[in-house]
């Protein structure tokens, strides 16, 4: 019963230097952090250009007249 007992404390005193050992070394790492938010490299500011196949256009660059809407009648 003893013996218990002693592995219990033993085991809870491990577990409360692991806790400390973890807290200063996240605390440590957490002040080195400058609060950005990106990534690293270089910042992209224009859109990619697509290279699409001949014929083929994304709908806001459509070169053509626009068509006027018919009436309807029923």
């Amino acid at each position: 019963m003893m013996s218990i007992v002693v592995d219990l404390l033993l085991f809870g005193f491990v577990y409360a230097v692991l806790l400390c050992v973890l807290f200063i070394h996240h605390n440590r790492r957490k002040k080195k952090d400058n609060d950005s938010d990106e990534d690293g490299g270089l910042p992209v500011f224009t859109p990619p250009e697509l290279d699409l196949p001949p014929g083929i256009c994304l709908p806001k660059d459509s070169v053509g007249p626009k068509r006027e809407k018919e009436e309807i009648l029923a």
